[in-house]
């Protein structure tokens, strides 16, 4: 499994969240459009705006089952993964979100 988060310069988040977020979740890489020292980046190819960039983390260079972790996520522990699982909208409760 290949565990993703997404910068994309110009917004509320920066590199110093990566690597806050690296520190707590081994392996992670980081799909970005600016450097990113000390964890594996994949640039993005697309200039989509804001949030939209996570789109990018279901492109086919990248293999395997993927877990989407957002840089305002705090993690206590990794959970074993079985199932496909979702957060639903805060606003809009059926329909899904993207939060981890």
């Amino acid at each position: 499994m290949v565990t993703l988060c997404v910068l994309k310069s110009g917004g509320d988040y920066s590199p110093e969240h990566v690597h806050w977020l690296a520190r707590q979740v081994p392996d992670l890489v980081c799909l970005s459009d600016v450097s990113v020292q000390g964890v594996p980046t994949i640039p993005l190819e697309y200039d989509l705006p804001g949030w939209w960039s996570k789109i990018e983390a279901f492109k086919p260079i990248i293999k395997g089952d993927v877990m989407l972790i957002d840089l305002d996520t705090v993690v206590f522990r990794l959970p074993k993964v079985t199932e496909t699982t979702v957060l639903r909208d805060f606003y809009y409760p059926q329909r899904m979100g993207s939060g981890f």
